[in-house]
């Protein structure tokens, strides 16, 4: 791999609101993502010319890791890109036929097993020994605090060092939440803690969790660097009551900001170590390499080759798509059950999934309505039974889109009934103009209780262009 240099980002997560005065900085950077298109002209068999949603088209073919999510929310198996602009993509099918596609018709690249990792098993991940930086706007960084003097002087900013992509600058009004990664020997209690306040949504003030358990609120107002004669260690300041305290980083667990969340427009790349970054554009070199480009400004750029298997997916237009996950329920969930006495929730999966598209379980035998985001044209939904509902779980699931009295709309209601030997099923339904919200129930079959539940899993509206 080619040697970098640092990367400054000021700009590289969005702005947020400013936590404080201070000068703007603008920055750029960009990064060139190769990947091993390559393809076969072998077929063992010939794939259909109609792409079908969920599934591949010829399980056998040479095919690349990539595939192509249309905003049907079909996927297209394909051997390789030939081009990548603004304006199309061009493609090799499995017959191995050229094809093209208008770059607007195109929600995401996703990985090639998009249809087979629906079966697997939602649970949350093995734990990196890496901590997390996560950003205003959906941008997620691995790796660890790098704190320069420039973070000192600055007051209010971190650096932050990737292993592959280096070093980034960052304003503390662009910074939702630090996790410093769990040690060996970790009590549960402590980690189930941190794993609460990462995941709240709306903190009312700066959090920093020690490791003792501790907790400090009050508002973080900078970070500094360690000394190198061993006379001082990397430290977090935070104001309480106007007083300030600062806390060495080897004794914190997590820190969350009270930042609100940013939507951004810039395209999202998930890489494979779990990192999320954005770009500006992305387009497909002659050499077989996606440009992903990051320009603030017109600073100088920086660059930096990831292979193949660093890019898990990339979604190319992030406004076009809003995921359940991302939306709060119009009201608690209303059981549609005397005798099941399952406590009612709806739950984000904290698993990390392609293009954030996290799963949301709905607790018990429930009703449930989210409002329909405006310009919405369909939602799409994999309902999936729960591996340790599956036993005894027997239920159906009906979804159905209402119009502003709350009255369900003609023709527009999908029915699906899971259970031991059926624990999935999809929905996709196309919203008209009249649509305003949704409405998923769960019902108690004859022969057990929901116990868990159901997931609704990549669920997500999809917006017009």
């Amino acid at each position: 791999m080619p040697t970098t240099k640092p990367m400054n980002a000021h700009d590289f997560g969005g702005h947020g609101f400013q936590r404080r005065t201070f000068e703007p900085a603008f920055v750029s950077a960009m990064a060139i993502v190769m990947l091993a298109c390559g393809a076969s002209a072998h077929q063992e068999s010939a794939p259909s010319s109609t792409p079908a949603r969920g599934k591949s088209q010829v399980e056998s073919a040479s095919r690349s890791s990539l595939m192509i999510l249309d905003d049907n929310l079909r996927t297209i198996a394909l051997q390789r890109l030939s081009s990548f602009t603004s304006e199309s993509i061009t493609y090799v099918d499995l017959d191995g036929q050229e094809r093209r596609l208008e770059r607007e018709g195109v929600l995401a690249l996703v990985p090639r097993d998009w249809a087979e990792s629906l079966s697997q098993p939602v649970t949350r991940t093995a734990r990196s020994d890496q901590a997390v930086l996560r950003l205003a706007d959906g941008v997620t960084l691995m790796g660890t605090p790098a704190l320069t003097d420039a973070d000192e002087a600055g007051g209010e900013s971190l650096t932050w060092d990737h292993r592959v992509l280096r070093e980034f600058t960052f304003k503390l009004d662009q910074i939702l939440s630090i996790d410093l990664a769990a040690r060996d020997g970790e009590p549960p209690a402590l980690t189930a803690e941190a794993d609460a306040l990462l995941d709240t949504r709306a903190p009312s003030a700066d959090t920093i969790l020690l490791r003792n358990a501790e907790r400090l609120r009050g508002f973080v107002a900078g970070f500094q660097p360690g000394v190198e004669n061993g006379r001082g260690a990397p430290a977090i300041s935070i104001e309480i009551d106007k007083v300030a305290t600062v806390v060495p980083l080897a004794r914190v667990r997590a820190i969350s900001l009270s930042n609100p969340r940013t939507r951004s427009g810039a395209i999202t790349i998930s890489l494979g170590d779990g990192s999320v970054i954005s770009a500006s554009t992305l387009t497909f070199g002659d050499d077989n390499t996606f440009v992903v480009a990051i320009e603030r400004s017109g600073q100088p750029v920086q660059s930096v080759r990831l292979t193949n298997d660093s890019l898990q997916a990339a979604l190319l237009s992030p406004r076009r798509l809003v995921t359940l996950a991302s939306l709060t329920p119009q009201a608690p969930p209303v059981a549609t059950s005397r005798t099941d006495r399952a406590t009612r929730e709806v739950t984000v999966i904290a698993e990390p999934e392609p293009l954030d598209l996290r799963s949301v379980l709905v607790s018990g035998a429930a009703e449930v309505r989210w409002a329909i985001p405006s310009g919405a044209v369909r939602f799409s939904a994999f309902l999936v039974l729960p591996d340790d509902a599956r036993p005894l779980g027997a239920f159906s699931c009906s979804l159905d889109v209402l119009n502003d009295r709350g009255a369900t709309l003609p023709g527009l209601s999908k029915e699906h009934s899971l259970s031991s030997k059926s624990p999935s099923g999809e929905l996709l339904i196309e919203l008209p103009p009249e649509a305003r919200s949704i409405r998923f129930r769960t019902v108690q079959g004859a022969s057990g209780p929901v116990q868990v539940g159901v997931l609704l899993r990549r669920a997500a509206f999809v917006l017009k262009p």
